[in-house]
């Protein structure tokens, strides 16, 4: 959805950083992973952004989106089955 309304991700972002404390660990990593991926598209989209005037950006911005859509497919996918991103090994008390 960010890529066609741009306010979303910094809406996602938000509320996953609200929420990521009071959650238990497996849907903490779904968090942890949405909060990853915005802060890595918004830091090489800039940086890819600055560099398309050379043409080295285009495809830093081709791999970054493409990067982006598998991080937030798999995740989906991972969250609709109740399935943490990754192993949890560390579970608070």
């Amino acid at each position: 959805m960010g890529f066609f309304v741009p306010i979303t991700p910094f809406i996602g972002v938000v509320f996953a950083y609200i929420n990521r404390r009071n959650s238990d660990p497996g849907l903490r990593t779904h968090y942890d992973a949405a909060i990853t991926t915005f802060w890595v598209t918004l830091i090489l989209g800039f940086i890819g952004g600055i560099l398309t005037w050379i043409l080295i950006g285009f495809p830093i911005l081709f791999f970054l989106a493409i990067w982006t859509i598998w991080r937030s497919v798999r995740g989906m996918m991972k969250a609709s089955s109740r399935r943490p991103m990754w192993p949890v090994y560390y579970v608070p008390v």
